[in-house]
């Protein structure tokens, strides 16, 4: 990042947003058990297990109309 280039902190970014937010807490129980199970990657939040399972799922699960043609 440039000297001069300032960037809003993650919470104003997504203080407009009506969502269920996890918690600093939560966030870091989850990385700490995840690397005390030797995890490769720790996803904290529903929304980010549902982002990434739908992502390692191929295209024609995101994307029905895939399949159609």
């Amino acid at each position: 990042m440039s000297s001069g280039t300032r960037r809003a902190p993650p919470s104003a970014a997504v203080a407009g947003v009506d969502a269920p937010k996890s918690t600093a807490g939560s966030v870091a129980a989850q990385a700490l058990d995840g690397i005390a199970s030797g995890a490769h990657e720790v996803l904290a939040g529903d929304l980010s297990r549902r982002g990434t399972a739908g992502l390692a799922a191929g295209p024609a699960a995101l994307c029905p109309q895939l399949t159609a043609v």
